[in-house]
């Protein structure tokens, strides 16, 4: 799935509104989840759908492309490859971003830094941050499986300098 945010609405320009974005998507996804999930658990199936996120900033080529017959806007170029690199590379259950997503959400968002990768196309290692997920910093808490207490957590505190 690729998900673009930004657009025409300038990353900073608006007061940092796009780490708003961020987490606003972020929590409708995995509350969508969750309610997948339960539903799933209920039906009978007993293992959950757990889903892998990379996230890059950049600048992309978007429009309609394809043929005549089947067209679909979507986005394309070297950006949108590196999110799909990082998406490759994650843990299922985490969200792994670049050093240039990072630079914009490092004070409001914690991440852990992680190793950094070699991906395909790009002629450096990429540095790469994995989202951190845990209880300790995160107040609002997604309920994947109620009855198995389960849960995913979203991390986000300012970090004051």
């Amino acid at each position: 799935m690729l998900f673009m945010t930004g657009i025409n609405h300038g990353w900073r320009r608006n007061g940092g509104r796009g780490t708003d974005l961020i987490r606003k998507h972020s929590k409708d996804a995995l509350e969508a989840l969750n309610k997948l999930n339960k539903q799933w658990f209920e039906s009978g199936i007993e293992h959950p759908f757990r889903i892998r996120c990379g996230i890059n900033t950049g600048i992309t080529t978007v429009g309609n492309f394809g043929s005549k017959g089947r067209k679909e806007y979507t986005a394309i170029g070297m950006q949108v490859n590196l999110a799909a690199r990082l998406e490759a590379a994650c843990e299922p259950g985490q969200i792994l971003i670049s050093h240039t997503t990072w630079e914009l959400i490092k004070n409001e968002i914690l991440c852990i830094e992680k190793e950094s990768i070699k991906v395909k196309g790009f002629h450096r290692h990429v540095r790469t941050y994995q989202v951190d997920l845990s209880e300790s910093d995160q107040p609002e808490k997604i309920e994947l499986f109620p009855k198995k207490n389960i849960s995913l957590r979203l991390s986000g505190r300012p970090i004051t300098t």
